[in-house]
């Protein structure tokens, strides 16, 4: 499973393997938190993939906005954890956040396969999220 959250405007589930290929994009922006774990379960159920049978999931871990990435590295976290299976984080660059979804999906998808073969390259543990800058806070004066 590949989960992209690091636009406000829209977010990505995918999944890939065992003869499935397919991907959903949710454009409600400002939406990750409600809708990213229904999103994860109607791909599952469309094409009749049972949660536990997931091997690896890859997150996008950044740059990006920090809500955006702080739900999809949560989530991508703690399904992981909680299947007990790797997480794996891939950060990106603003080339890719400007392709179609269907291209952004496919070089996702070589990006994490690539970097899972990488020499010292762990699945296992937490992804932490690179928000790429400083926190844009405004300070009551």
């Amino acid at each position: 499973m590949l989960i992209s959250t690091e636009r406000n405007d829209r977010f990505i589930v995918a999944i890939l393997g065992a003869g499935v290929r397919d991907f959903f994009v949710e454009s409600e922006p400002y939406k990750q938190s409600e809708l990213l774990l229904k999103s994860i379960n109607s791909i599952l159920i469309k094409n009749k993939i049972n949660l536990k049978s997931l091997k690896k999931i890859f997150v996008v871990s950044g740059p990006g906005g920090f809500s955006a990435l702080r739900v999809g590295v949560v989530t991508a976290n703690t399904l992981a954890y909680s299947l007990n299976i790797p997480v794996g984080g891939i950060k990106i660059n603003d080339s890719l956040s400007t392709l179609p979804d269907e291209k952004f999906v496919d070089k996702l998808w070589q990006i994490a396969l690539k970097t899972k073969k990488q020499k010292g390259f762990n699945l296992k543990g937490l992804v932490k999220p690179f928000y790429g800058q400083e926190p844009n806070i405004t300070k009551k004066k």
